[in-house]
């Protein structure tokens, strides 16, 4: 009976030690690398096992291995900001994996500041206005060209001589003492007030408009926070970009004037009611004589205003560079009065790659 015993034991023994090394002859090792589109390695990318619970993540270079089965043959790569991704092995033991950006899910975060929200967090309090909206408005100062193009902000000319900037109202007044001016920051910078910059020299102007949005910048941003986005260079051939434009100027619009006879007369009908004679011709009788068009004396018919821009840029893949130079004059509609800007921008980036 014992020997009985020993013996389907040892058949027991047998059997596990032949499922054993099958199971082991039917495992293989799978390696790789997950890419992004550029090239770069992505570290922390889920690798699993279609329809089992097993899998593993890459290291910081992107790698990774795996055991799989024969009867395992999809791994399913996936990895926050990009497309997932099946890939059928069919006997192959090292994959080489780019994932895709998925743009969709990138524009759920929003950039604001100094940190990032969710998109859904400043849906309605961060607008945006782009450079072909603004050069498509003459205007000498930035600030003009968003008269109308966002909701919630009040763009209006503090006066009419050439060169005068608009006052920006951003949800409305703020303080009644204090300046109700919004914070002006430039590629990073901030500017206590407007850095006057060339409509052309600009590639986006992002507006945060409530405390939420702008809450990154502390008290500065209590009336909004206007981030101007200046051109860049782009690596590849260098581009020279010319632009133009001349134009003239002139009031269509007025109230008709009255003539001093005309004048004369009402000034006489008025003081007759009050029972007494015109105060103009009692100290001057020769007023009568003096007929002049003042407004036309001092109006400036056909006012030119023009704008010449000039932008070089180009690089290679970790040095860009960007030169803009921007001439505006404008001579105004009365005499004696104009505007001129000269300006030139400079900017180069440098990106340090990984040695």
């Amino acid at each position: 009976m014992k020997r009985s015993i020993t013996k389907w034991k040892r058949w027991i023994l047998c059997i596990q030690l032949i499922l054993f090394g099958y199971l082991a002859h039917a495992q293989e090792t799978i390696s790789g690398k997950v890419t992004g589109n550029e090239g770069e390695p992505l570290p922390g990318v889920s690798v699993i096992i279609k329809d089992s619970g097993k899998g593993t993540v890459t290291d910081l270079d992107g790698n990774f291995k795996l055991n799989v089965t024969e009867e395992e043959n999809i791994l399913a790569f996936s990895f926050i900001g990009f497309i997932s991704q099946e890939v059928v092995l069919n006997g192959r033991t090292r994959l080489e994996v780019v994932l895709e950006e998925d743009i969709k899910q990138l524009e759920e975060v929003v950039v604001v500041g100094y940190g990032t929200q969710t998109k859904k967090e400043v849906t309605g309090a961060v607008a945006t206005v782009k450079n072909e909206d603004m050069v498509a408005v003459v205007a000498s100062d930035f600030t003009k060209t968003l008269q109308g193009q966002v909701a919630g902000i009040s763009v209006v000319e503090s006066s009419g001589r050439p060169g005068d900037q608009a006052n920006i109202q951003i949800r409305g007044l703020g303080s009644i003492s204090s300046s109700s001016s919004p914070l002006y920051v430039v590629d990073g910078i901030p500017y206590q007030s407007n850095p006057n910059i060339a409509s052309e020299d600009i590639a986006t102007v992002d507006i945060l408009k409530d405390g939420a949005a702008a809450a990154v910048y502390g008290t500065r941003a209590s009336n909004g926070v206007i981030l101007i986005t200046t051109k860049r260079g782009e690596a590849g051939k260098t581009k020279v970009n010319f632009s133009s434009y001349y134009g003239v100027q002139n009031i269509t619009s007025g109230t008709p004037l009255m003539s001093t006879p005309e004048h004369l007369y009402v000034d006489e009908m008025m003081n007759r009611a009050e029972g007494s004679h015109s105060s103009i011709l009692y100290y001057n009788p020769n007023a009568m004589d003096y007929n002049t068009d003042f407004v036309s004396s001092i109006v400036n018919d056909n006012a030119a205003i023009q704008s010449h821009n000039l932008t070089i840029s180009g690089g290679k893949d970790n040095v860009t560079f960007s030169l803009n130079t921007n001439y505006f004059g404008q001579d105004g509609v009365i005499i004696q009065s104009g505007y001129e800007r000269f300006s030139t921008r400079a900017n180069t980036t440098f990106i340090k790659r990984k040695i």
